[in-house]
């Protein structure tokens, strides 16, 4: 079953031969995840945020300054947050960076407290 966005083109990669989405079980468990279609080396940008739009803070958005949210309208929607993080939203060059060797098929993930002020406060 497809995972229904309305801000994302269905079935349509936005970063093709980079990154794709993988879907597991039912929509409704939140259990898709993103993974790397090539390998990447440590520093390497893996994305760069493009097709951004600025907005409300939402479950969807990344705050990149105090006050400035954006929607990031690709599958980077489906990035999974982790302790231990595999990639890097470096805001200032608006990039996904990798911060450890990324092989092909490895989950890209990225601690979410990093994006957002109110959460990154309690640290």
């Amino acid at each position: 079953m497809t995972v229904t966005n309305p801000t994302l083109p269905q079935e349509k990669p936005s970063h093709p031969g980079l990154i794709r989405i993988v879907r597991q079980g039912s929509p409704e468990l939140f259990s898709s995840k993103l993974v790397a279609e090539r390998d990447f080396d440590k520093g390497s940008v893996i994305v760069k945020l493009e097709g951004l739009t600025p907005g409300p803070k939402l479950y969807s958005s990344v705050q990149i300054s105090e006050h400035e949210h954006i929607e990031l309208n690709s599958d980077l929607l489906f990035m999974n947050h982790s302790c231990n993080p595999s990639t890097q939203m470096d805001v200032d060059h608006l990039a996904i960076v990798a911060l450890r060797e990324i092989k092909t098929g490895d989950e890209l993930t990225f601690f979410y407290p990093s994006t957002e002020w109110d959460m990154g406060i309690r640290i």
